[in-house]
């Protein structure tokens, strides 16, 4: 079972797996696949449409791995185009107000400090941690943020 708090929305087509608990007024959207023991706390939205011009309401999801957390008013973003995906591995933790993109891949144990952001179509190796009000933008490599 899982465990969701007051004012949280989620939406028909959302996942959550066993003992993943999402605090109070969060957005699991219809795209979100939260994985198993994951913690989402107060505020933040999984699975919404991607900030994308191109984007035309296709299916498309945002996949978090096992025992990942989310803290406060992060934001992360589906993938764009039919089948897109943005995926987050296992074991990672996200502080408050990170904000993942359409179309990322983050690996196993990353880290992303408050305020941290990653623009569309980045890929992010294991074991990275990216420092607090970090933005990087699709020219940056995993190597440079660590």
């Amino acid at each position: 079972m899982f465990s969701i708090g007051p004012f949280t929305i989620v939406e028909d087509g959302a996942v959550i797996g066993d003992g993943t608990t999402v605090a109070g007024n969060a957005l699991i959207a219809l795209g979100a696949r939260i994985g198993r023991d994951c913690r989402i706390h107060h505020g933040a939205v999984i699975g919404h449409a991607p900030q994308d011009l191109k984007y035309d309401n296709e299916p498309s999801t945002c996949e978090i791995g096992d025992r990942t957390t989310v803290r406060e008013y992060a934001v992360f973003h589906r993938g764009t185009g039919e089948g897109g995906r943005t995926v987050i591995g296992n074991d990672c933790f996200f502080m408050a107000y990170t904000h993942i993109a359409h179309d990322c891949i983050l690996g196993d144990h990353v880290i992303m400090a408050n305020a941290s952001m990653l623009a569309g179509h980045i890929r992010v190796e294991d074991w990275v941690t990216i420092g607090g009000s970090r933005r990087s933008t699709s020219s940056s490599t995993s190597a440079s943020m660590r």
